[in-house]
């Protein structure tokens, strides 16, 4: 049972790290979706647009009996058709990261990936207007005439 229950580890640890490399390769485009997305309603309020969904395929619904009658058979396929997955996985991911266009200008920059992973952008400081002048009161002014006559030399 230890070596059976290793495998499966290793087998759900393996589709953990496909998900988290999945996950940082297409973060960019899921972002830009979701900022099309509610651009689209926001600019067409009245519109019923159908909800976004991913493009991932539906789960595959769980058996209905316990985990004590899994058989033992069906566990190792499913491992073998998750470790399958992830070889189809890996062999679509690395197509993805070859594929090469070219820059946006030639001169400068030679061939660049379509899809860049997503890096966080740096946090700028923002730029804001100068506070307005406050002009003082007539009141405060002739204080400070009055105050600035008093130092005055011969005054």
């Amino acid at each position: 049972m230890h070596d059976a229950y290793r495998q499966r580890e290793t087998a759900l640890a393996t589709a953990m790290e496909d998900r988290t490399d999945w996950e940082r390769a297409t973060r960019r485009q899921r972002q830009l979706a979701v900022a099309a997305d509610a651009e689209l309603r926001r600019r067409h309020p009245k519109e019923p647009w159908p909800p976004l969904r991913s493009a991932e395929p539906e789960p595959e619904p769980e058996p209905e009996s316990s985990a004590a009658q899994v058989d033992m058979t069906a566990t190792a396929r499913l491992i073998d058709d998750l470790a399958a997955r992830h070889r189809a996985f890996t062999a679509k991911l690395a197509d993805r990261q070859s594929i090469m266009i070219p820059a946006d200008d030639p001169d400068y920059d030679g061939l660049a990936q379509p899809f860049p992973a997503w890096t966080p952008t740096r946090r700028d400081a923002i730029l804001q207007p100068p506070t307005p002048q406050i002009t003082p009161s007539a009141r405060i002014l002739e204080l400070t005439a009055d105050r600035d006559r008093d130092r005055e030399p011969g005054g």
